[in-house]
């Protein structure tokens, strides 16, 4: 059946990356020496402490930067290096945090963030209720997946600046998939009388 199907292929792949790695050792031990030494927090060279203090310094000075009402929409967003006179339309120097919150801060102030971090938890909050009333089925897997998705974009991804969320492909995304969860309950409810009634 699907378990059958889905060993055998994911045994395939596994071969396939060992073939891989015995033909071309270096690409994949370069690569595996890298990732150890950036992602094992016990490495010297880990990336972790040094990328949460620059986003935590970062949002803090875009608190500072924003002040109680912030500098204004726009400051901070996607595709401001193509209103600079650089004929590049580098993006180099023209943001002035790094950080999500931080750039909601400059663009809104104080009280934006406070209300964007509302939402956001309220957003989080009010999915989790559409993905626990739909968790008896497969419905409440896919929704569960859907949800760390979303997750995700609004607080790890965040953390690299506003520009991730504002991506249109993301974006579409991010409010497709919501919709998707929004539904999971009385989606979960139908299945759940069509299968009494076939019984």
């Amino acid at each position: 059946g699907k378990l059958g199907r889905t060993v055998v292929v994911g045994s395939l792949a596994v071969a396939l990356l060992m073939v891989l790695a015995a033909m071309l050792p270096s690409l994949f031990s370069s690569r595996l020496s890298w990732y150890s030494a950036t992602l094992d927090p016990r490495s010297p060279e880990s990336e972790w402490v040094s990328r949460w203090t620059a986003h935590a310094q970062d949002t803090v000075r875009g608190i500072g930067l924003g002040g109680i009402f912030g500098q204004g929409t726009g400051q901070e967003s996607l595709g401001k290096q193509y209103l600079s006179e650089d004929p590049d339309h580098s993006p180099a120097g023209l943001y002035q945090v790094e950080a999500g919150f931080g750039a909601v801060a400059v663009e809104w102030g104080l009280v934006g963030l406070s209300l964007w971090l509302g939402w956001t938890v309220a957003w989080i909050w009010r999915q989790w209720r559409a993905v626990r009333a739909a968790r008896d089925g497969p419905l409440g897997a896919a929704g569960m997946l859907l949800f760390a998705w979303i997750v995700l974009l609004l607080f790890v991804q965040f953390f690299g600046g506003l520009a991730t969320f504002q991506n249109y492909l993301v974006n579409a995304y991010f409010w497709l998939l919501s919709g998707m969860i929004f539904a999971l309950p009385e989606a979960a409810a139908t299945a759940r009388l069509e299968a009494g009634a076939n019984e």
